[in-house]
């Protein structure tokens, strides 16, 4: 009947940590970085949380004023915004927490490689896909929530996305 979630000290690890052991991130999380490459892109891709997650952490008016928001921050360009919504995540009652079903499933399985080559930018509350997004060179803005929020960008500062040094944190990412 409840929602549980282990990560030592917080809902996910979202900091880059000291001591990082070069040999467990070289052996088991060596990523391979694509070049930044969104400028001339033209999708915002915004991932709200779960339901479960909208619940367990107060955030259901999250996607509304993300969206207003980056709306109005991007008004006058030729961006466009795209809501991607987890497909067959558990339903859930916002007052009680209990499980009431299942959303959709996804009638294809979307790609996100392929998604992401057509990305601007990618606003995440606690998507680990904001990674992928760093990974594949798609700026992120995210919430503390998020494990590539060390890297994140504001909302206010969409038009002047920074490019951040992006090993750091996958390597301290190997340590959690």
């Amino acid at each position: 009947p409840y929602w549980m979630r282990v990560t030592k000290n917080g809902f996910v690890q979202n900091r880059i940590v000291d001591n990082i052991d070069q040999k467990r991130y070289k052996r088991y999380f060596k990523q391979e970085f694509e070049p930044w490459d969104y400028k001339a892109k033209k999708k915002i891709y915004i991932l709200p949380p779960t339901q479960a997650v909208q619940y367990a952490l107060g955030a259901q008016k999250w996607l509304s004023k993300t969206v207003s928001s980056v709306s109005t921050h991007i008004e006058g360009t030729k961006l466009k915004i795209e809501v991607r919504e987890k497909p067959n995540q558990p339903t859930v009652n916002q007052q009680t927490g209990k499980v009431t079903g299942r959303t959709p499933k996804a009638k294809k399985q979307e790609n996100w490689d392929e998604l992401l080559d057509q990305a601007y930018c990618v606003v995440a509350f606690n998507s680990n896909l904001a990674l992928k997004a760093l990974q594949k060179g798609v700026p992120v803005i995210t919430t503390k929530f998020c494990p590539a929020h060390p890297l994140s960008n504001k909302v206010g500062k969409i038009l002047d996305l920074q490019c951040y040094h992006r090993q750091e944190l996958f390597e301290s990412l190997s340590m959690g």
